[in-house]
């Protein structure tokens, strides 16, 4: 979605590149997109309203956004990227687990919205026709949309595809690891080990605790 090397797409809520009034208005002010009950922001932190390692090219961008539209933040330190699998690991397993196994023991339907990038990251499940389905997973995406004739467009939040699943065959395939070969990891590990140290490894090897 964004331009080579630069990790912001849009910001409060217009691409990054959108120079016109409107963007340049909801910049200024830190207007959120999304419709709220007040037109601000109402993050905790509304004057930074970031968190994480894209707080540093946020803050870049936000200082000077017209001649930095397409900078190129590729080579900086810790550039962002989803993380995927911690998201799996600690949101949505325990979602599925905990408050899923409570509505799958009352005999509901279970509703599961996703990002398309990360459903992609996912095991594939096993499906079930929709009338035998626990659970409806609703994968969405961020589509350009641009009204005719007027530029530049806005990302829109779309569902572009549906798939149903059984709760307990769903579940266990999320969360069943699929661990690879000791040896590469053990590889793995010395490789990184080696990188820490000065000088070349002697007897310094991972392999002994193993």
């Amino acid at each position: 979605m964004s331009h080579s090397g630069q990790p912001l797409a849009e910001v409060f809520g217009h691409l990054v590149t959108d120079q016109t009034d409107t963007a340049s208005r909801y910049r200024s002010r830190r207007l959120c997109p999304f419709n709220n009950k007040v037109p601000n922001c109402t993050k905790d932190k509304a004057k930074d309203p970031l968190s994480g390692n894209i707080r540093d090219p946020f803050a870049y961008y936000m200082s000077d956004p017209q001649s930095r539209a397409s900078m190129d933040w590729s080579k900086e330190p810790n550039y962002p990227r989803p993380d995927y699998l911690s998201s799996s690991r600690k949101r949505l397993v325990p979602q599925l687990v905990y408050k899923g196994g409570i509505l799958h023991s009352w005999n509901k339907k279970i509703a599961v919205a996703l990002n398309k990038s990360f459903f992609a990251t996912l095991p594939t499940l096993k499906r079930a026709p929709k009338d035998k389905a626990d659970i409806a997973w609703l994968i969405y995406d961020l589509k350009l949309h641009v009204e005719e004739g007027r530029r530049p467009g806005r990302y829109c939040l779309t569902k572009v595809d549906e798939i149903f699943t059984e709760f307990e065959p769903a579940l266990l395939s999320i969360t069943t690891p699929s661990p690879g070969d000791m040896k590469d990891f053990i590889k793995l590990l010395q490789e990184k080990l080696d990188e820490q140290l000065e000088t070349p490894p002697t007897n310094q090897t991972i392999e002994r605790p193993f």
